[in-house]
């Protein structure tokens, strides 16, 4: 999660309204999913691409939502506890590297996976570029309200 603190914001709410704080609010959250999901995509672990390329934006008043549309993304993300995995799934990724199979599903009935945080990681590293779209949208705010 990201947090915005703008120390002023409540006043300038209660001073102008939520009409206008809002729309200007609504443009930076904007301008930010969109950073985000750049830089996202960047980091995203790739072995087909089909991972990097399934992103989902949702908008709301005051609210936004990035995430990953595929199954098997917060598994990637997050990694796993050992499990059973049925070599149908293992043995295309295993092709590819050139590995059994049936080594892929003992070791991860043995040790599960490990998790590739990419998501966690492009937030934390994109905090100030996003407080930074915020101060610039309403700079400009104030900026056309003065004169």
């Amino acid at each position: 999660m990201i947090k915005i603190d703008i120390k002023w914001y409540e006043d300038f709410v209660n001073r102008l309204g939520h009409m206008v704080a809002d729309e200007t609010t609504n443009k930076a959250i904007k301008i930010s999913i969109f950073e985000l999901q750049r830089e996202a995509q960047k980091r995203t672990p790739v072995d087909t691409g089909n991972l990097r390329w399934s992103y989902e934006t949702n908008f709301w008043n005051l609210e936004w939502e990035l995430r990953n549309t595929r199954k098997y993304g917060a598994s990637v993300h997050e990694g796993t506890k050992p499990h059973y995995a049925p070599i149908k799934e293992l043995r295309p990724w295993a092709r590819r590297k050139g590995i059994s199979p049936f080594a892929v599903q003992k070791a991860i009935a043995k040790k599960g996976t490990k998790g590739q945080p990419w998501m966690t990681n492009t937030v934390n590293s994109m905090e100030n570029k996003v407080n930074t779209i915020f101060s610039t949208e309403f700079d400009k705010l104030f900026q056309k309200l003065s004169n």
